[in-house]
């Protein structure tokens, strides 16, 4: 919301926002935290009780930067709105996890009332005990909620794209088409090919147009879609009801954290146990591949698990070639966007090198080898 009051083109990147909301801030503060701690003061607020403030959570927002007081302000309307969420149109499991918060709040904060009231000598212990209580019950339970909040933005998304794609499926699967075209042809230039090869893809978005090439209007021109050998959508696909998944990459948050939830190894297991028809990530690196192409992927660090999972297939195989495709798009310039995709391959590569025991050659290496390529598509 705020990112995009200020005009910040990056407000789009739901999963970069994910990352950073649950890390800690400058306060050493992550949304769950301020959110535990600002549901409790609504609560107490309502009550008309004023009293100490929790210490360990109650940084002053507004007194770090100026527009944070803006920002303190939408945490604390996302806190009013998860407190007083609209039972009656969610899920019996969703709505199961707002009533628990529901009432949790309000236990707490009747116990925060009778601490604040009772005249103890020493109260720091007592503190302490209903600080440890915030930890491990109120907080896990309001990482549920926002996790609830995201399942419901994904239903929203694929909804979205459904609605995109039903009402105009010849064309987008024409266009895709094309794309594929163009995305594969100077690869096939660069690797001296007399014709598109098989390949697989691994597809971070969640259509799958490539299903649709042998439907009464196939054109000689979509049979590209024919060379598809094997494909899989690592987060889910709208043309079934196993859901698709928002999520950050695991390396970030530790296993014991209540905002692990969160995380695409989480959240793919997640996924893989309600499907049915999941197929094994492994079985599409193929020793028989010599491209690996990427196309419209932000190389965020998000996705870096798979990232690995791949370079740790073929970084090793001299006769692998690393494509990076990218287009200028309006509003920036050809030399802004390869920039800015130098930059995350820079990253990208230099992560791995690191986890590879530091042998920062392994980057050195593939450049030198003209083994990572660049390539800009005409507009």
């Amino acid at each position: 919301m705020y990112k995009d009051m200020i005009y910040d083109s990056d407000w789009y990147l739901i999963e970069n926002q994910i990352a950073i909301e649950l890390l800690a801030d400058h306060n050493n503060l992550n949304i769950v935290e301020k959110i535990g701690d600002t549901l409790l003061n609504i609560y107490r607020e309502k009550r008309g009780i004023e009293g100490k403030r929790i210490p360990q959570f109650c940084k002053n927002k507004t007194k770090i930067y100026e527009n944070e007081k803006l920002i303190g302000k939408i945490y604390e309307l996302i806190s009013y709105c998860l407190l007083h969420k609209d039972l009656g149109r969610l899920g019996s499991n969703n709505k199961a996890v707002f009533q628990e918060l529901r009432d949790t709040v309000q236990r707490l904060g009747d116990e925060y009332r009778e601490l604040s009231s009772q005249d103890k000598i020493n109260s720091s212990p007592y503190f302490e005990m209903f600080e440890q209580k915030i930890t491990s019950v109120l907080f896990p339970l309001v990482a549920r909620a926002l996790l609830a909040e995201l399942n419901e933005l994904e239903g929203d998304f694929r909804n979205y794209l459904r609605e995109c794609t039903s009402t105009s499926i010849i064309t987008y699967t024409e266009n895709a088409e094309l794309h594929f075209r163009r995305i594969l042809a100077p690869v096939n230039v660069d690797r001296g090919y007399s014709d598109i090869v098989d390949f697989n893809i691994l597809s971070f978005n969640y259509t799958i147009p490539w299903d649709n090439y042998t439907t009464p209007w196939e054109t000689p021109n979509n049979r590209i879609f024919a060379k598809v050998f094997d494909s899989i959508n690592i987060h889910g696909q709208i043309s079934n009801d196993d859901g698709i998944i928002f999520g950050i990459d695991d390396e970030k948050i530790a296993p014991t954290q209540n905002e692990f939830i969160f995380s695409k190894v989480a959240r793919t297991l997640d996924l893989i146990t309600l499907s049915n028809h999941r197929k094994n990530f492994e079985e599409l690196l193929s020793t028989s591949i010599e491209n690996v192409v990427v196309y419209g992927h932000s190389l965020s660090i998000a996705d870096y698990g798979y990232f690995r999972m791949i370079f740790d297939k073929y970084v090793e195989n001299s006769e692998v070639k690393f494509y990076f495709i990218f287009r200028k798009y309006k509003g920036t310039t050809k030399d802004k966007e390869r920039k800015k995709l130098v930059k995350s391959i820079s990253e990208l590569f230099g992560k791995y090198s690191i986890d590879k025991e530091k042998n920062t050659d392994i980057f050195k290496n593939l450049i030198q080898n003209q083994r990572i390529k660049i390539i800009s598509l005409p507009i």
